[in-house]
Formats: C-alpha cells, structure tokens, sequence
C-alpha cells in the first residue's frame, strides 16, 4: 500500500523549475532572515518553499482567465 501511495504523490516532489531553486538561493543569500516573501508563480509556493522564508503566494490574473 505504501508503495502504491508513493507511485501515486511522487511527482509532487519533483522541481520542475530550476530557475526557482537557483531565485531561491539568491534570496536567502540576500534577504534578512525574517524577510516576507511574495512568490508570484500563480500559487505555486515552491520559491517560498526554496527561500525558506514565510510569505505569500501571488494570485495574478485569477477571475480574469
């Protein structure tokens, strides 16, 4: 069962965006510890995720698609 269960949620720990965990580095590099984030990926909280920092994920263009 547990084998099933991991066949089925394994790609949900796949980063298929490179480009966020290098921004990511770049912000924890950068930014003071306690910094709020804004991660405009369209709810996506992965870059929040790789920042390892608290924040918000940006909705843009929700009710407008």
């Amino acid at each position: 069962m547990f084998a099933f269960g991991w066949y089925q949620i394994r790609d949900y720990f796949n980063i298929n965006h490179p480009e966020i965990v290098e921004a990511g580095r770049e912000v924890a590099s950068v930014a003071p510890r306690k910094a709020l984030v804004i991660a405009p990926y369209d709810g996506d909280t992965a870059f929040l995720y790789q920042t390892d920092r608290a924040g918000w994920p940006l909705m843009e263009n929700l009710w407008t698609k």
